[in-house]
């Protein structure tokens, strides 16, 4: 506009109409260019859209209310970094394996306080073994009535979990009296192992896994 509003004060500027065309022809080539843009913005947001949906959200289970029994666990329990709970672990079987303690459950975890200073968490892993053993670590989980539900998918779609339970309970007016227990009863842990040979079961994809959550209520009559 600024070129036109000159060459309309200029009389000596030649014919005013390849000017406009000239214009014309510039406005033309931008418009093609957007409507490019414009169509590979569309293209773009339908390939995001059905890459989305193709993605396995997490596989839940119905609530329920579930009668356990006393159950005899070894446990550990630290401050780390949730990425190293694998290195937890480890450690966890090599003090079994350590005290000869024969192992019979899933392994657990509970995580009693999240958010701590340097992004750690405070988790403590817990494994059901035979026998009365009376050594350092070892205790007792309380039986009772265990508000329940499975969670099929990766470990980072376990909050949706968490967060279906804690509803549960609230509509069914059932009160938490423990910490929450997550079971790995797929994954994690291969179901077969030797000794010392314990390593995280990498074969299973991370929509296969299978985590129980389990947490103990108060029942009103």
């Amino acid at each position: 506009m600024a070129q036109i509003r000159e060459f309309l004060e200029n009389q000596d500027s030649g014919p005013w109409e390849g000017l406009f065309e000239e214009k014309l022809r510039e406005l033309e080539q931008k418009r093609k260019q957007l409507d490019e843009q414009m169509e590979q913005m569309r293209r773009l947001k339908e390939q995001v859209a059905k890459a989305s949906s193709l993605l396995p959200g997490p596989m839940m289970s119905e609530c329920c209310l579930e009668e356990r029994e006393a159950l005899r666990v070894y446990t550990i329990r630290r401050h780390i970094k949730p990425v190293f709970i694998d290195n937890l672990v480890q450690d966890l079987f090599d003090r079994v394996y350590a005290f000869n303690l024969t192992v019979k459950g899933k392994l657990m975890a509970i995580f009693h306080e999240r958010g701590l200073s340097q992004g750690e968490a405070d988790v403590e892993l817990l494994l059901p073994v035979e026998g009365n053993a009376q050594i350092e670590g070892c205790k007792v989980l309380p039986a009772g009535t265990y508000a329940c539900l499975k969670i099929k998918g990766p470990y980072s779609e376990l909050g949706a979990g968490y967060e279906r339970l804690q509803h549960w309970l609230a509509e069914q007016n059932l009160t938490r009296k423990g910490d929450y227990l997550e079971i790995y009863e797929q994954g994690l842990v291969p179901s077969e192992y030797t000794g010392r040979e314990i390593h995280p079961d990498l074969s299973l994809p991370p929509s296969e896994l299978m985590t129980k959550l389990c947490v103990p209520v108060a029942l009103w009559e």
